[in-house]
Parts: C-alpha cells; structure tokens; sequence
C-alpha cells in the first residue's frame, strides 16, 4: 500500500528540478490556455507528486483531480500533465503538493514534462472547458 502523506507543498523550478509524467502527448489548446493564464497571473491548483531521488520527482497517479459531467458521470482524470507543460513553456514554476511514499506507475513509462509532445486538440480544450465551467 502507498502512503500518500503530505509531506511539503512547494514549487517545482525548471533549471533546478526534473517533473516526470505518463502522458505522452497533450492538446496545444488546453496547454496555451494554461500559459495564457499564467501569464494574465492566475493561480492554479498544485499538482500531486512523489521524489524519485535528488531533483527529480513524478506526478501522482494515485492523487488526479477527478472532473465530472453535470449528470455526475466522471468525464476524465487531472493529472496535472497540462498544468506541468504550461508551466515548463513559460518557465515559471509549478505550484506542487509533495506526498510520501512513489507513484506506482512503472519507471519505464516516465517521460520527462519537457518532452511531452503537444498535438492537434482532438476536442480536449472543449471539454475541459466544459467540465470546469460547470462544477
């Protein structure tokens, strides 16, 4: 079982820190989104990580943001993969929450946030959109 204390609450800095996640590709639009909030100076909610060793650490698989429809059907999880790429792209750093105990994802699906590839919206931005607006 894996504790999921919290530990400390701080703030991922890109040229100090590696973030890793398991989501390989995410939509352009969901991700300017992000930077053009970050940039209008909102504050967004942290995300959920584990320490690997060192300066390197991974999102929580065990701790997402769960995002419901309006009939209540759960529509998606919020690993906070989105929020990562925004942030690394306007290099600002990441508002996180550390927990104990590692992420039980295995080591070989971890891809560095850096390197996650952002695609076409295949009708993601739609309907994050839609899903935050009405909770």
């Amino acid at each position: 079982m894996v504790d999921l204390g919290v530990i400390d609450i701080f703030f991922i800095e890109w040229d100090k820190h590696i973030l890793y996640g398991w989501e390989r590709a995410e939509s352009i639009l969901v991700v300017d989104a992000i930077i053009n909030g970050i940039e209008a100076g909102d504050e967004f909610p942290p995300v959920y990580i584990h320490r690997i060793n060192g300066n390197e650490y991974e999102l929580s698989i065990e701790k997402r943001v769960s995002l419901w429809w309006g009939d209540g059907n759960l529509f998606a999880f919020d690993g906070g993969h989105c929020r990562g790429c925004g942030h690394f792209i306007a290099d600002k750093p990441l508002k996180c929450i550390l927990l104990s105990g590692r992420s039980e994802y295995h080591e070989c699906s971890r891809i560095p946030i850096s390197k996650i590839v952002l695609k076409d919206d295949m009708g993601e931005y739609r309907e994050r959109a839609w899903a935050f607006r009405y909770r």
